[in-house]
Parts: C-alpha cells; sequence; structure tokens
C-alpha cells in the first residue's frame, strides 16, 4: 500500500499526469504527402500506436483510440514495413481534435544492410557535417543509420540554454545526412541533469529536451519484416544524474508491445548502455534479467549499443550482443582504448536473420579497423593483428609498416564477406625493444588511397638500450585514498611514498620528480602498502609530464586508457594493483 502512494505522490507532482483523456486519430496513406486524410486516401489496419504506455492498434480504417494518463502525451506510432513517414512519426497529443499520422508506401529489400554510429558527443556541427559528405562518396547501399546515443557533447552538465546549443549543433550536423537516421537517447542527452543549478521545473529538464527535439525516448519500428526496439536505459536518478536501467514503465510498455507480435518475428535492440553485463568493462543494465525474461521465447536475433567507447561481444539470452566504438573515439582527443579508430559499425541482415558486422574507420573510401586484439592488451613475443578492410567486395591492395621500428609487415586477407573483407599480419617482437609501437596501414583500391594506424603495447623486457633521458620527468596525479601507508615506484625504484590518513579528494593533487636514471623508454608505475598495513590506497589521473627544449610541455599516460588511469591497492591483495605503462616518444 504505501509503494503505491508513494507512486501516486510521485506522479501527482508530474505535470500533465493523472488528468485521463482520450486521444483518437488515424494512420492512414498519405499518397500526396501533404500531411492531412484527403478523399480517396485510406487508413491502414494494424498499427500500432502508443504513448509509452498503453499500446493500442489501428483498425482497418486506420483509426484508433488511445486511453492516456496524461493530459498533453507524446503520442508516436511504430512505422510498418515498406513505408516510411511524411513527416515525423510523433507528435504531442490533444485530445481535442485528431491526431493523425500520414505514410507512403516504400518498398524495403529484405536483405540489406545498416549503420550503427555511437556517443557523437558533438558540441560543434562540423565533424558530423564532414562525416555525412564523406558517407556520400562511398558506393555502399545502406538502409538507413541509427545513432545509439550521447548524440551530444554533454548537456547533462549544462544549463538550459548552452545544453539547447549542443542540440541545436547536433540537429545542424544532420540536417544533409544522406540516410534516414533514427535515434537512441543516451546518458548525455539528459539535459542540466548534472548541474547543480538545475531548474527541476523546466520543461526541458532531464529528458524534457530529447523529446522535444526526437520524441520518445524509447520507441519501436518495422524494417522488412524485423521488429526493432529503440531502448532508453537511463533512469532519473533521485533528481541528480542517472543509473543504467530501464524501469518498470518501460518494461511494462515492452511487455505489451511483445504481446502483441506473431510468433517468430525476428527482433533486434537497440539501446546506448549494453543491455547485457561485459566482464571486466560493464554490468549492464540493472533490470538486464528483467529484460531477458521478457524476451525468452522470442525470435530475438541481435542486440547493439555503445557506450563504452571499445569494442567488446557478448550475449544476450541466445542472441549476440555488440558494443560498438565510439564515433568520436576518445571523445574527438584519438582513437578508442581498445585501438578502434573513431569509426561506425555496420550490420547484415537477409529475411530477417543477422548475418554478419563489422566495425570501420569513419574516414577512407576502404575504411580500415583494428579487430583483435584489443589495444588494451600488452603483447610480448609472437603477434598477430587482425583489421576489417571495406572493400565493397572489389579486389584491394593492404600494405602495413611500423612507424617506429623497420621491420617489413605483409597483411594477408583472411576472409571475405560481400561488402568487406578481414586481413591478418603476424611478426614476431621478441627481440624488440620494450615501447609503444605505431603500426599504419595503406589501402588503395581505384586510385584512392586510404590510411589507418593503430598502437601496441609491446613489453618484452628489453630495454631501450639508444634512449638518453634529458628531460625533467614529473609524475602528476590526485590522491583518491589512504587507508594505509604506501609507496609509489617507477621500474620498482621506489620514488614516493602516500602517509595514511592523508587527505584525499578531487583537489588534492601530488606530483614526484623522477630521478632520470630510472627513466627508460618504456616505463612501469606501480604502488604497494608497507608491511603490515590494511586497507586501500588509491590515486587517478596519473600521467608523467616532461618540457622539452622547444618549451612545449608533453604529457604522457598508459595508451589503455583515455588521456589518464587511475591504480589503486588492497594491502589484503597487493598483486591486484597490476602496473601502469608510460612510453616517452622521440
Amino acid at each position: 500500500m504505501m509503494c503505491f502512494l508513494r507512486k501516486l505522490c510521485i506522479l501527482a507532482a508530474l505535470p500533465g499526469l493523472l488528468s485521463a483523456a482520450t486521444f483518437n486519430g488515424r494512420v492512414f496513406l498519405d499518397q500526396n504527402r501533404n500531411g492531412q486524410i484527403d478523399a480517396g486516401e485510406n487508413g491502414l489496419a494494424g498499427i500500432v500506436v502508443s504513448d509509452g504506455h498503453a499500446v493500442v492498434k489501428s483498425a482497418a480504417d486506420g483509426r484508433f483510440s488511445l486511453d492516456s494518463a496524461e493530459a498533453k502525451p507524446l503520442l508516436w506510432y511504430c512505422r510498418p514495413s515498406d513505408h516510411e513517414p511524411v513527416g515525423s512519426f510523433w507528435c504531442w497529443g490533444d485530445a481535442g481534435k485528431e491526431n493523425d499520422f500520414g505514410l507512403v508506401a516504400s518498398p524495403q529489400e529484405r536483405e540489406f544492410t545498416f549503420m550503427q554510429f555511437t556517443d557523437s558527443h558533438l558540441s560543434s556541427p562540423a565533424r558530423l557535417q564532414e562525416f555525412s559528405e564523406h558517407l556520400k562518396t562511398l558506393p555502399i547501399s545502406l538502409a538507413f543509420a541509427v545513432n545509439t546515443g550521447d548524440l551530444v557533447a554533454s548537456s547533462d552538465t549544462l544549463l538550459v540554454d548552452k545544453a539547447v546549443a549542443q542540440y541545436d549543433a547536433y540537429q545542424a550536423g544532420i540536417a544533409a545526412f544522406p540516410l534516414t537516421l533514427l535515434h537512441v537517447i543516451g546518458n548525455h542527452e539528459h539535459a542540466m541533469s548534472s548541474n547543480p543549478d538545475r531548474d527541476l521545473n523546466h520543461e526541458f529538464y532531464g529528458k524534457g529536451l530529447y523529446r522535444h527535439r526526437f520524441g520518445p525516448t524509447y520507441y519501436c519500428f518495422d524494417w522488412a519484416g524485423i521488429r526493432f526496439y529503440a531502448l532508453d536505459g537511463t533512469q532519473m536518478h533521485k533528481g541528480l544524474g542517472y543509473r543504467e536501467a530501464l524501469g518498470e514503465e518501460q518494461l511494462a510498455w515492452l511487455e505489451k508491445d511483445l504481446a502483441l507480435l506473431k510468433p517468430g518475428t525476428p527482433i533486434i535492440l537497440l539501446c546506448h548502455e549494453p543491455q547485457a553485463g561485459i566482464p571486466g568493462h560493464s554490468s549492464g543494465l540493472r533490470d538486464q534479467a528483467q529484460l531477458a525474461k521478457l524476451l525468452k521465447g522470442h525470435n530475438l536475433q541481435a542486440a547493439f549499443c555503445g557506450h563504452l567507447h571499445n569494442n567488446y561481444e557478448a550475449r544476450l539470452n541466445d542472441a549476440p550482443l555488440f558494443v560498438t566504438g565510439a564515433l568520436s573515439g576518445a571523445w574527438w582527443g584519438g582513437p578508442n582504448s581498445d585501438g578502434s579508430p573513431q569509426g561506425y559499425r555496420l550490420i547484415s541482415v537477409k529475411d530477417g536473420v543477422f548475418q554478419r558486422t563489422a566495425y570501420f574507420n569513419r574516414e577512407g573510401h576502404n575504411a580500415i579497423a583494428r579487430i583483435a586484439p584489443s589495444a588494451g592488451e600488452i603483447g610480448s613475443g609472437k603477434q598477430t593483428l587482425t583489421v576489417s578492410v571495406l572493400d565493397y567486395g572489389k579486389p584491394m591492395e593492404l600494405t602495413a609498416s611500423v612507424r617506429n621500428h623497420d621491420v617489413a609487415l605483409a597483411p594477408v586477407m583472411s576472409s571475405r564477406e560481400p561488402l568487406w573483407s578481414y586481413w591478418t599480419l603476424s611478426f614476431d617482437s621478441a627481440t624488440w625493444p620494450d615501447n609503444l609501437y605505431t603500426i599504419d596501414f595503406k589501402a588503395l583500391q581505384d586510385g584512392k588511397e586510404s590510411t589507418s594506424s593503430t598502437r601496441c603495447l609491446l613489453i618484452n623486457g628489453n630495454d631501450d638500450k639508444a634512449f638518453a633521458p634529458k628531460y625533467d620527468y614529473v609524475l602528476h596525479f590526485t590522491y583518491v585514498r589512504a587507508d594505509a601507508d604506501a609507496e609509489l615506484l617507477i621500474n620498482d625504484q621506489v620514488i614516493a611514498s602516500i602517509a595514511k590518513g592523508r587527505p584525499c579528494g578531487r583537489n588534492e593533487k601530488g606530483s614526484v620528480t623522477i630521478p632520470r636514471d630510472i627513466m627508460r623508454r618504456m616505463n612501469a608505475l606501480s604502488i604497494r602498502t608497507a608491511p603490515g598495513q590494511t586497507g586501500r590506497v588509491a590515486i587517478s589521473h596519473v600521467t608523467i609530464k616532461y618540457q622539452r627544449e622547444d618549451k612545449k610541455t608533453v604529457t604522457i599516460s598508459d595508451p589503455r586508457y583515455y588521456g589518464h588511469s587511475s591504480m589503486s591497492v588492497n594491502a589484503a591483495k597487493p598483486e591486484s594493483a597490476g602496473k601502469r605503462y608510460f612510453a616517452v616518444m622521440d
């Protein structure tokens, strides 16, 4: 009873709720595309219409009637296969008029490829405008594209004017996008939600701005007989920030919609956050068990998401789950930390069955991307790298070289798909000095040259004898926790101590000059607690900086992390601390 009353109070506090009304309209074939029903234009039967809570189907004449608890709900319909909307697929419901939706026939191939890109983090339209122009030059036919969230850079941290400016920039960036583009909400679309001066009553607060610009935060659409579910993996949490979950209301809507599907209907899920756990990287949605239970017995073909700025694979029930690297990579500052470039994913489907997928560089006629192993792994000895190349099923030449090592590499095609191929290259690094190596790829097809690069952190226990440290190197970090006395070591040499109980927090910075005589080309940072201690010690934002002769300050970090890393040690498990690696480049 108390739970019910609590929910009732929450609903009463939200504008537009608990004002039940009936919303009527018609889904029709708008043959002249003028947005209104004219003589001779027929209704479409069996089209799902929803406000995110109720789910109804249009009658034989296309009419629908939906009872909503909101005075002005956001109404939308499930776009049916072989049709496209005239205007938007959603509108703000008005109980005082007909809420009509027009569509036109648009045949869809049952064998098709679509694009997923994610985490565009846009604050300026230029990069998406460039990406749009690049896509127009590619000799490939794609059915549609979907951006699976974090469309904008950081509207969640901004007040309303600046949040609106980021949405404006994104929409300017996609204005000339050459494909039908669909959207999924991400955690950075929650305007003002993480700003302490946020206005909780503003219509754009949280998901409000997204809803005004892009419509429902969760919805479904059909394409070539497949039901796509675009899910909202973010729940507003206590008025500040979010947590990764679908929530009871969305799950209830999904259950209703799934119940309307014909048995065996193929399903593909789209979400910003991973719909299931990714061991070692993400725990996934909090209510993933409920999601998996709802999908049990249904024909789930695959699931796709972003959020992690890396490429991973997992499983949801019996279907593959693909985490896709960011279009922005390291927030437009470099590649994803798994070594994959700023890029996108292509996904092929035939007769409702998921066929294949691969990730590619956002640049280049023959886009190239590292597939395996992850650049987050430390290599030694014999190495084998695999890259994907978008070659359109045509002959192509691929070469590779190591930028900072004189060795010949010869990529070999290892497998072929209709639109792309996979290439492997192998080399033995056992005698190479410990270093961060860069491998450059070059593809040549029809006179067009495409390039890409990736990095390899190789540690074989070999010092670079030619390296001579000549600057003052300083380790910078932030104190996070100090339950025990501890020491910091560079190349197994103690360079600083951390006293138990010292002040810790975001503003508690530390810096230590590293003696030149212990610096190497590749440097390992480790942390250990003093004997007999208990508890944990942790630092974050760890980098090494030095100033060159030209007065430019160089910042180096562990390449497996974005810009900086953290590290901690538990006195009870000293082996858990691991090491961080810093390569001094010429």
